[in-house]
């Protein structure tokens, strides 16, 4: 888990696990690892989807000072908003959304944003340095006058870890998303339901990131995902993930 979640969850009063204890050291590396397997998962069924694009045939872009891509995709009459569509992924381009906003008409500007390093926005020293999003994200949403946030799958939980803009939003909108800190609930779940132990795996994937170790990982987290009567036995069900045959 990036530092600075770890950081963001460990300031928040509500949030009830005590990083300092040393009796729930298991929980905080499960939570770690489930968050990895969210971002994991969700970001290889991202890897399917074929961008459907909005009308916008020629997009122009804006960067700020980080690198951060923002397409002021409408501009609409009514109220003065700033609508702020946050993609899914991690690692979804934001363009997917472009179809979606064809069809809501939103009062006001609508910009799709995408963090440096996410789809096509690779053009970044940034675009390793995951934690760096978690500094992104206040400051992209207190630049802009009646700020709404947009956040789809991954993007909808970003606004979760930041109290402190309850003030400054004037609307909050998930999509395909939870609306609440689920990683407790998650250790929880897999001490219920003793779900396996995921570190050499993940291990493997982070330090020799292929095909091979992707679909390793991936395999390990399906008990997650999965009720376990669904799942292939590995002695009679050998297709990979990716999509090859039996």
């Amino acid at each position: 888990m990036p530092k600075a979640i770890v950081k963001k969850f460990r300031n928040m009063p509500h949030f009830p696990v005590s990083f300092k204890d040393k009796d729930c050291e298991r929980e905080i590396q499960m939570t770690k690892k489930l968050f990895l397997i969210g971002c994991l998962f969700i970001s290889s069924l991202f890897a399917l989807i074929q961008p459907v694009e909005g009308s916008s045939k020629m997009p122009n872009y804006l960067y700020d000072l980080d690198q951060v891509r923002y397409e002021l995709y409408q501009t609409n009459e009514g109220k003065n908003y700033n609508w702020l569509f946050f993609p899914g992924g991690p690692g979804g381009d934001s363009c997917y959304l472009r179809s979606l906003v064809d069809e809501l008409q939103l009062p006001g500007n609508v910009w799709l944003i995408d963090l440096p390093g996410n789809g096509s926005n690779n053009n970044s020293s940034y675009s390793d340095n995951y934690d760096f999003w978690f500094e992104l994200f206040p400051r992209i949403v207190k630049q802009f006058d009646n700020p709404i946030v947009v956040g789809h799958s991954f993007g909808g939980m970003l606004p979760m870890l930041y109290p402190e803009l309850e003030g400054t939003l004037k609307g909050c909108v998930i999509l395909n998303s939870s609306p609440v800190l689920w990683l407790e609930e998650a250790v929880a779940y897999s001490k219920q339901f003793d779900l396996p132990d995921l570190t050499e795996d993940m291990q493997a994937f982070i330090q020799n990131p292929n095909q091979e170790t992707f679909d390793a990982a991936l395999s390990a987290c399906m008990p997650y995902y999965f009720p376990k009567e669904t799942l292939c036995r590995e002695f009679d069900c050998q297709a990979p993930i990716h999509g090859g045959e039996k």
